[in-house]
């Protein structure tokens, strides 16, 4: 399996909510305190685009997953590493990670 990895960019945002949620989805009325993750919204993926960064990681040209990511000083916070379900583990999250 091939994995391609790419930088996000404005335009990206509606796949990346959808692929974020869709990840989570399991997850909703099962965490505590729950993900904020069904909150987000088009803009407000956006505005994460504007103060960081994302990866998005493709499969046979489908989209697999995503991770946030911005810099804190001299580190990089990486946040809402989001692998869909039928794509969960075969390393991509892992990709994006090391990415």
């Amino acid at each position: 399996m091939e994995v391609h990895l790419r930088e996000a960019a404005d335009q990206d945002a509606p796949i990346l909510l959808v692929v974020m949620q869709a990840a989570f989805a399991q997850y909703l009325g099962r965490l505590d305190p729950p993900s904020g993750v069904h909150r987000e919204t088009v803009d407000s993926v956006r505005e994460k685009l504007k103060t960081g960064s994302a990866v998005i990681a493709s499969v046979g040209g489908e989209v697999a997953g995503c991770v946030c990511y911005r810099a804190e000083g001299a580190h990089i916070y990486l946040g809402r590493l989001s692998v869909l379900p039928h794509y969960r583990r075969q390393g991509i999250g892992a990709l994006c990670y090391s990415s």
